[in-house]
């Protein structure tokens, strides 16, 4: 035994290894194992988010539809032709309305082009000399805002493809203008575009099927 000045120097072992405890550790760590969530599961993956975003669709659109019928003082219906070959174009043409154009869609507005804006905006505020704080957040709003708007201008080209008058397609400008603003915000809040990209997929979803269904009313009545 050592000593220090006549009195011996006793080695404590602050870390005993329990038995009891290392197996309360091994049962714990192999049920935490057990019980993991995988990971394309988590709240925080694509899948999930997604999912969430089409689930949320029908509330996001009814708040879309109001928000745009009071916009337009006037109630907000989308309106598909009632033909025999523009309901079967819609029919066929399924998978690229809810699936591949909102991908696709997403993937333009709130990803290049949002980052795009958002990085000159902030380039544009710290020229100005504003604070940084602020110009972070004017930046993000700023880009938010204009990315809508150039979401919604994109939709007067449905005139074109639907070969109507130019006009008849504003109420879905400004209804996709405000689908932008709450598209563009769950982007910045999420810092994805999966939320999103399910939100608009819903959408879409809801949007064909209601042509359909109108659609086919009307043929109905015509025969």
């Amino acid at each position: 035994m050592n000593r220090v000045d006549g009195y011996p120097i006793v080695n404590i072992d602050r870390n005993p290894i329990n038995p009891i405890n290392q197996q309360i550790e091994q049962q714990f760590d192999n049920n935490r194992s057990f019980n993991a969530v995988p990971s394309y599961l988590s709240i925080s993956s694509p899948l999930y988010q997604v999912a969430l975003g089409y689930f949320l669709s029908p509330v996001v659109s009814h708040l879309k539809s109001q928000v745009t019928g009071s916009i337009l003082g006037q109630s907000f219906l989308v309106i598909k032709s009632s033909s025999i070959e523009e309901l079967y174009s819609s029919i066929v043409n399924m998978s690229q309305m809810s699936i591949t154009g909102p991908v696709f869609e997403e993937i333009l507005f709130r990803g290049i082009i949002y980052d795009l804006l958002k990085k000159g905006f902030q380039s544009f505020y710290t020229f100005c000399s504003v604070p940084p704080n602020l110009a972070d957040t004017l930046s993000k709003v700023s880009a938010i805002f204009f990315s809508a708007v150039i979401f919604g201008m994109a939709h007067f080209m449905n005139a074109y493809a639907l070969n109507n008058p130019l006009m008849t397609v504003y109420p879905q400008v400004v209804y996709a203008t405000v689908g932008g603003l709450i598209y563009g915000s769950l982007r910045e809040y999420t810092q994805d575009i999966y939320l999103p990209i399910g939100l608009h997929i819903g959408n879409n979803v809801i949007a064909w099927k209601y042509g359909i269904i109108s659609s086919l009313a009307k043929l109905v009545k015509s025969l």
